[in-house]
């Protein structure tokens, strides 16, 4: 049986993950904080707080031999609102090199031919400037990114493919009260995105999981985009779309840049 192993599974799309991958017969394991309330026999939750972890090996040792290890699932990012990279670092990019180089090192030693995978959950602001995000945030990105490309030339020895996915906009349940709120908003994300919708939680974990399916071990070393075809408008077209419901409400006279 294949066994998946999860860091920062407990948000909305990782538990849908984690249902998911459990129907296609997987064995789960999730690392994180907060224990989501899935009762299987093959799922598993070990408790742990990133910032207070000082040696993922013991970690992915102890998980990895009571069942071998096949895929890893990175969904972790930090929560912390001030731009403290020192955090950002201990959450967002240690315990995913840490976790690959044992995953690397053991799967090296035991010559194991069985193909594998990792995901990487990313961002694709890597090469932009989010306001509503901090600084170290965009360095973290970036630096996952690189080690998504560095690890895919490593891991072809031991048979596994590393990829990044890189969602943009998602509708979640706990925001319906927002765009309830802010339909205007609402209208204008959809109004942008190509495919005239933003993502649901399900949709997003259905990619998630198909992606670490054998069939695709031959993509690697990629960072997809899931944004509904939204990188694709210029700069210049998303303006126009914008400008059509703002006009009314921004006072441009009195407007100091």
């Amino acid at each position: 049986m294949s066994h998946l192993m999860i860091l920062g599974g407990s948000s909305p799309v990782g538990i849908e993950c984690i249902k998911i991958a459990l129907e296609k017969n997987f064995k789960v394991t999730l690392i994180g904080r907060n224990k989501p309330s899935i009762k299987n026999k093959n799922f598993f939750f070990k408790k742990i707080d990133f910032l207070k972890i000082n040696n993922w090996k013991k970690i992915f040792t102890e998980i990895n031999q009571k069942s071998l290890v096949t895929h890893l699932l990175f969904l972790q990012r930090s929560r912390e609102k001030n731009n403290i990279f020192l955090k950002e670092f201990k959450i967002s990019i240690l315990p995913v090199f840490e976790i690959i180089k044992e995953f690397y090192k053991f799967n090296l030693k035991t010559k194991n031919k069985n193909n594998k995978s990792i995901l990487i959950f990313t961002s694709p602001i890597v090469d932009k400037a989010a306001l509503e995000q901090s600084l170290s945030y965009h360095i973290s990105k970036a630096i996952l990114n690189q080690i998504i490309k560095y690890f895919s030339v490593y891991l072809g020895k031991i048979f596994c493919n590393i990829n990044g996915l890189a969602p943009d906009i998602i509708y979640k349940e706990r925001a319906k009260n927002y765009f309830k709120k802010n339909s205007k908003l609402k209208k204008l994300i959809n109004k942008i995105i190509p495919l005239k919708k933003m993502a649901t939680v399900k949709e997003i974990a259905k990619i998630t999981v198909s992606i670490i399916d054998p069939k695709f071990y031959y993509l690697n070393g990629q960072i997809i985009n899931l944004d509904g075809g939204l990188n694709s408008h210029t700069n210049s077209s998303i303006v126009r779309f914008s400008s059509n419901f703002i006009k009314d409400e921004i006072d441009f006279k009195n407007l100091k840049i």
